[in-house]
């Protein structure tokens, strides 16, 4: 099922300027997002082998 990703406005900002301001930021926040669409119950996002 694929979820719909809702930012906060200025969230949404932040992250719109961190693309030109900090790509690796900003690909970081992407993987991020994939991942938890990937595996939105998981418990630990520190720890993924639990």
């Amino acid at each position: 099922m694929k979820r719909r990703i809702v930012f906060h406005y200025s969230a949404f900002a932040d992250f719109n300027e961190w693309l030109n301001l900090d790509k690796k930021l900003h690909k970081k926040i992407i993987e991020l997002i994939k991942d938890i669409e990937r595996s939105p119950y998981m418990r630990d996002w520190a720890n993924p082998n639990l």
